[in-house]
Order: C-alpha cells, then structure tokens, then sequence
C-alpha cells in the first residue's frame, strides 16, 4: 500500500516539474520581453539584417499599469541601407524641434541619448487626455544608435 502511495506521488510531482519546464520553456521562447519584441511591437522594425548590440535595456512598470521602457541600440555598422529601411516610420530630421521637447519626460532618458544633431527622430503621442503616455524613437546617425523610450503615466 505505501509503495502504491509513493509511486504515485512521485508520478505526481514529475508532472508538475516537467510542466514547470515546459511552460518556462514556452515563456522564455515565445513571450518574454526582448529589446528586438519591443521594437517590433511598438514601430514595428525588426533588426533582423542589422550588426548592434543591446547598450540599454530598462523596464520599470507599476501593476496599475504605469511605467516606462528604454531601449539603446548600439550599432556596429550603420548602412544607408539600413537607415533607408528605419526611415519607413514617419521620421523627422534632428535636432527634436521645440515643440516636441516640451512634452518629453527628460527625467528618465539620460541626456547622452536625448542630445544629437544628426539623425532622426519620432515622437508620437499615444492618449488624447494624458500628455505623459507617449513613445519616442531616435536614430543617431553619428554615435551609430537607436534610442526607443516609452511611458504610459
């Protein structure tokens, strides 16, 4: 009888560890957050074809839903070719015209990232009754990076 008992309770709990594994498995493959997802999701780029590193990856969010991602893309090689490619998304040239600057969060995006005079850049507001929620895209074209911040406040 004990020996029954054992049996399945080690039947058991292999199960659940096994499923513990699969399902971390399918997390880690499929839904995890990369820097490579989020741009994807949010300007819908992919740097399939791009030589880069990750400078920067930060993500804090509160669970009402508050927060603010920033991403730093560093570019080994930065083609005209590629800049043709990110040029698809509505860019405008740097340096951030007035206008945009004022309603951008500086306290989070490190000024290094923020100053440039060469390249591209996107602003889009993303809520109508909340100044705060916006995403903001820069491509320097001299420091070779892409820089993607957005918050939603």
């Amino acid at each position: 009888m004990f020996q029954k008992v054992m049996k399945k309770l080690i039947v058991i709990v292999s199960l659940v560890i096994l499923t513990g594994i699969v399902l971390y498995g399918v997390y880690s493959l499929f839904l995890k957050r990369t820097p490579e997802k989020i741009l994807k999701t949010v300007f819908n780029i992919s740097l399939k074809d791009f030589d880069y590193s990750i400078d920067v990856f930060e993500e804090e969010w509160c669970p009402n839903g508050d927060g603010h991602t920033l991403v730093a893309y560093k570019f080994n090689k930065l083609t005209q070719e590629n800049i043709d490619y990110l040029k698809k998304v509505a860019l405008k040239p740097l340096p951030i015209s007035k206008i945009d600057i004022q309603k951008i969060d500086y306290n989070r995006i490190p000024e290094k990232y923020f100053r440039s005079d060469a390249g591209y850049y996107i602003y889009e507001p993303l809520s109508t009754h909340d100044p705060r929620d916006y995403q903001v895209l820069i491509i320097d074209t001299v420091k070779k990076m892409l820089v993607l911040y957005y918050q939603y406040m």
